[in-house]
């Protein structure tokens, strides 16, 4: 069974440069002590700017992943931006994963003009069970309203998942790589002098894929002695993927179906592409997609000998929805030495949708997908919606990743809730997980994940 299969990755131990930045990392081994974690120091509060008043969440454990329920626990304070004296209530609700409230108060405030209020928020009392949970407040004066919600995971070691796999989800994925081998791929490779320079030069590669559809990307081989290790990019959702250069590495950027330039067949626009024949797994514009990416690492291990690469050097690494193209990927084909997930999208399809329905405003993609399902578009439920997602979901993938990761997310990114992050994160089995959370980011992660990236890239590929 493809998913089953043993592998045989050696752990890499990761050397964190403290000239790089200051991130706590132990001993590898339990998930917990594999945790390598981004906060701006300067910054340690999880913060949401208000025209009223700023609410600050400051966990007791500054990873927000807590092994003993006697020290969950959140410091918050509330800041008031307006001359205005403020009386109200604020609201704690604790709910778990299952959007289930565990925990309830309510607290009556006074607040000064531009002053503030504090209070620590100990759940150590409450005997929680090992479980993703998510702390909302809700601060309601005489001068407005605010919100804000923070997840965090206590033992995750311990958590006690409910499992949307399917039960031919092997047998799936197996029947579609047959289906791909039976696709001549016709490789090409054309040098592009007017793209190429004095570092590197390059090349558009193309090939068929799944429904014999055209694939392209581009292929930067420095001018250097070789071989190189080979890093491949792919997409962030319907964004088109362009020549990128690295000093001691060749790049493969590939443009899946229906991106970039190959967009022959499918020409979807951004509101309509995740949604395309997800009504039929075997349709599912991603099933393609997937089977795009599976071929690109194909290209390198068949192509590479001849073009200078190292094909036992292979990284791969993807932005936004590139970041679950790598997770499925890397458990598809047996042969990628690690993956760089940074801010990823589309993960957890079941959280996200959940989160959407319970937090407002909802945000995109989780509208797009309710509003499917809505009787707008197409006559396809949200449960027939969420069940086809469960073949493609890049969290049903994650037990079964062979190799290092390195995972950046951006805490404040609403169209991800952290919460997925945290349900994704916490079903890894692999002992190399360097995690970067920044916790004062939305859409894009800050300097010091690139420059971590760096590092990370070198140890994993031996680079001195």
């Amino acid at each position: 069974m493809l998913l089953l299969r043993s592998t045989n990755v050696s752990t890499v131990q990761m050397r964190i440069k403290k000239d790089i930045l200051n991130i706590f990392k132990s001993h590898i081994g339990l998930w917990a002590t594999a945790i390598c974690l981004l906060i701006n120091s300067s910054n340690i509060f999880a913060q949401v700017s208000t025209a009223t008043n700023n609410i600050f969440l400051r966990p007791y454990k500054k990873n927000a992943i807590f092994y003993s329920k006697h020290q969950v626990g959140f410091s918050l304070k509330l800041k008031s931006n307006t001359p205005e004296r403020q009386r109200g209530t604020i609201s704690v609700d604790l709910k778990n994963a299952s959007n289930g409230t565990v925990f309830h108060e309510n607290l009556s405030i006074y607040v000064g003009s531009r002053s503030s209020y504090s209070k620590d928020l100990d759940f150590g009392s409450l005997g929680l069970l090992s479980g993703i949970y998510t702390v909302l407040i809700n601060v309601t004066t005489n001068a407005g309203v605010t919100t804000e919600h923070f997840s965090f995971v206590l033992n995750p070691e311990s958590i006690q998942f409910k499992n949307f796999r399917p039960a031919d989800f092997s047998n799936f994925w197996d029947e579609t790589k047959r289906e791909l081998a039976a696709v001549n791929p016709n490789y090409t490779i054309k040098k592009r002098v007017d793209l190429s320079n004095s570092r590197a030069d390059v090349f558009t590669v193309e090939f068929q894929s799944l429904d014999n559809l055209t694939i392209r990307g581009f292929l930067t081989i420095p001018n250097k002695r070789g071989p190189f290790p080979v890093m491949c990019m792919f997409p962030d959702y319907v964004t088109e993927m362009k020549p990128e250069f690295m000093t001691n590495t060749a790049v493969l950027t590939v443009n899946v179906r229906g991106i970039g330039n190959s967009r022959d067949k499918i020409k979807a626009e951004f509101p309509q592409y995740l949604n395309l024949d997800v009504n039929n797994k075997k349709r599912f514009v991603y099933r393609g997609v997937y089977m795009d990416c599976y071929r690109s690492v194909d290209f390198i291990l068949k192509q590479g000998h001849t073009l200078n690469l190292d094909t036992s050097q292979i990284l791969l690494k993807g932005v936004g929805q590139g970041a679950g193209l790598c997770a499925v990927t890397a458990v598809l084909s047996p042969y990628i030495r690690g993956i760089i997930m940074e801010r990823p999208l589309l993960l957890d399809i079941r959280n996200m949708i959940a989160h959407a329905e319970l937090y407002k405003p909802a945000y995109w993609p989780a509208t797009a997908m309710i509003e499917y399902c809505g009787g707008k578009i197409s006559a396809l439920t949200k449960d027939m919606l969420m069940k086809n997602w469960d073949y493609f979901d890049p969290v049903n993938f994650a037990p079964y990743i062979p190799c290092p990761i390195l995972y950046g997310f951006a805490y404040k990114n609403n169209m991800n809730p952290s919460i997925c992050s945290y349900n994704f994160l916490s079903q890894l089995r692999v002992d190399t997980k360097d995690i970067l959370m920044c916790n004062d980011c939305e859409t894009e992660m800050d300097d010091k994940f690139s420059g971590f990236q760096g590092t990370w890239i070198n140890e994993i590929l031996n680079i001195p």
